[in-house]
């Protein structure tokens, strides 16, 4: 009934936090490693784009980026709706990746949950969102703490087998 009101009152507070919002140790770095060894970044979020390539203008990280997934106008669809599995199993199969090509990368259940159920590597960042507890039950391909990590597997997975 009043959703209108909690999502206006959510994202006032929200945004002016965010808009004090670091990044996390490491992640420059890791952008630039992916950018020099060609390895496509992206952000799936149910967030809105504009939101999302500002803060990340702020941060001077938007060119690290290739695309961003998300929601493209002020609404609340999301309420509903949570599109983000759908949105990034559709730019898998439309950029013609292999599943072996991609991960998810985050704090929350939910991009574990996603990558598992999309057949990807799922990587659980500690210290976010959701505990490590939290994370643990979801049983990650990895469980990281440092961004940096990325690189480790990245490389590990890359790697010829024996």
């Amino acid at each position: 009934e009043h959703h209108k009101e909690i999502h206006d009152e959510f994202f006032r507070i929200y945004s002016a936090k965010v808009a004090k919002s670091r990044t996390r140790a490491g992640a420059k770095e890791v952008l630039k490693w992916l950018d020099r060894n060609k390895i496509a970044a992206i952000i799936y979020s149910n967030h809105f784009v504009h939101d999302i390539k500002s803060h990340l203008s702020r941060l001077g990280m938007l060119e690290y980026f290739c695309d961003i997934l998300g929601r493209p106008k002020k609404s609340q669809e999301h309420m509903h709706n949570r599109f983000k599995e759908t949105n990034l199993r559709n730019y898998i199969k439309n950029k013609g990746y292999g599943l072996d090509e991609v991960m998810s990368v985050g704090d929350t259940v939910e991009e574990l949950e996603i990558g598992h159920s999309l057949g990807i590597c799922a990587v659980a960042l500690t210290g976010g969102h959701n505990s490590t507890k939290r994370l643990k039950t979801c049983k990650p391909d990895f469980l990281i703490h440092n961004l940096k990590d990325l690189i480790v597997i990245i490389k590990k997975l890359n790697s010829p087998r024996p």
